[in-house]
C-alpha cells in the first residue's frame, strides 16, 4: 500500500474512530465524495473496525449516563 498523505491519514483516523464519512468530511474540509473514496480505497472492507469504534463510543456514552444517574439518585 502506498503511503498516505496527511489529509488520507486524517480521514483514514476519523474513520477508525467511527465517524460517518459526513462528519469527516465536515472536520477535514474534504468533500464527502473524495472521502467516500478514500475510505474505500485504504478501508478494503474494514468496515468491522469501525463498527466496533461505534460500539465503544456508544458503550462509553451509556456508561458515562449510568453513572451520572446514579450520581443524582
Amino acid at each position: 500500500m502506498a503511503r498516505l498523505k496527511p489529509a488520507e491519514a486524517a480521514v483514514m483516523q476519523l474513520w477508525d474512530d467511527g465517524r460517518s464519512l459526513a462528519q469527516i468530511a465536515c472536520s477535514t474540509g474534504i468533500s464527502t465524495a473524495r472521502v467516500r473514496k478514500i475510505v474505500t480505497e485504504y478501508a478494503e472492507g474494514d468496515s468491522s473496525r469501525r463498527a466496533r469504534a461505534v460500539m465503544r463510543r456508544g458503550s462509553a456514552q451509556l456508561l458515562r449516563a449510568i453513572q451520572i444517574a446514579q450520581g443524582a439518585s
